[in-house]
């Protein structure tokens, strides 16, 4: 299960147990409404501004990429039932938002990309 805040964060629940399994932050405002993938794997979170969804991989709770918006508040969050798109609505004007949503190998390739990039330590 998951769950939304206003503080920017959602959390991952075990309903066996009821204990919570992650904290996802990476949202500077509050996080409105969530979405898993079809296949459980990948959980959509919705927000406001540039950084409109975020993606998170469910087994580890990591943030595995960011699809921008244009600066608007997303209300409602979803994947298609194919799992390859994802709508996000806003919120005053009921505009729908689409993205292709990344393949586990291209969400890969991005973040070997940005660690070659990063400056040694």
């Amino acid at each position: 299960m998951a769950t939304c805040s206003e503080n920017g964060e959602a959390k991952l629940w075990d309903t066996i147990t009821w204990q919570e399994k992650h904290l996802l932050r990476g949202h500077l405002l509050a996080v409105i409404s969530v979405a898993f993938s079809p296949d459980g794997r990948r959980l959509a979170t919705a927000s406001s501004g540039k950084e409109a969804v975020k993606l998170w991989d469910v087994a580890t709770g990591q943030e595995v990429a960011t699809l921008e918006g244009q600066d608007r508040m997303f209300s409602r969050v979803m994947f298609s039932a194919d799992g390859r798109a994802i709508a996000a609505r806003t919120l005053f004007d009921s505009v729908v938002h689409l993205w292709r949503a990344p393949i586990w190998p291209e969400i890969g390739a991005t973040e070997r990309a940005g660690r070659a990039r990063e400056p040694n330590k």
